[in-house]
């Protein structure tokens, strides 16, 4: 009787050893499903994160851009303004060279000026008339500009009209091409896959 239940104790085993490894095999596919899944959230996680930060990037760069363009187009229309001061100046300067009366003071001035040198041994700017009346044209339109308000000054120096819609423009385009640039995706397995293929199809739709 010992020897049997020995014998049936090892038969027992024997016999249930197909269905225990076969219990085993699915413990361990079930193991490596888990393994599987976590590591994929992960990467999930790790991918999203690294996208957020691409993105902050650009909306930064962006901005910068923007504020950079906005600097340069407010400075534009600064010396914008300078140059109609200095033309308006240039016009009043043209005008007295030009009338009858403008050109006789300006050729006797000329000549006193001529004489001067000549008996100084050195010619130079002295009595030259044309100089400081373009200067002074000159300090005269600056003037009302260095009284303006801070109000005066946005409302005279802002961006015009045409020059938001070109800054509006240039930023749409820089959104449009950061949207239209396929996920930053290494993996071929991945890119071959049909969720992939289909994202891909709706970014050229759009």
């Amino acid at each position: 009787m010992e020897q049997f239940w020995l014998n049936w104790q090892d038969r027992i085993e024997e016999s249930s050893r197909q269905f225990l490894a076969f219990t085993k095999e699915q413990i361990d596919y079930y193991l490596i499903h888990k393994e599987y899944i976590y590591i994929k959230k992960r990467s999930l996680c790790n991918y999203l994160e690294n996208e957020k930060k691409n993105l902050e990037k650009h909306f930064y760069e962006r901005t910068f851009d923007m504020l950079k363009t906005i600097e340069v187009m407010e400075n534009n229309n600064i010396k914008n303004e300078i140059s109609k001061i200095t033309e308006q100046a240039m016009q009043t300067v043209l005008k007295l060279v030009e009338s009858a009366e403008g050109k006789k003071s300006l050729h006797e001035a000329s000549f006193k000026s001529a004489l001067g040198g000549l008996k100084s041994g050195k010619m130079s700017y002295e009595g030259d008339v044309l100089l400081p009346l373009f200067l002074s044209e000159i300090r005269n339109g600056l003037e009302p500009l260095s009284k303006l308000s801070k109000e005066e000054e946005d409302t005279l120096f802002s961006l015009r009209p045409e020059q938001k819609k070109m800054l509006i423009e240039n930023d749409n385009r820089a959104k449009i091409q950061y949207l239209a640039n396929p996920p930053d995706v290494s993996s071929g397995t991945v890119k071959n896959t049909e969720a992939y293929k289909n994202i891909l199809s709706r970014m050229k739709r759009r």
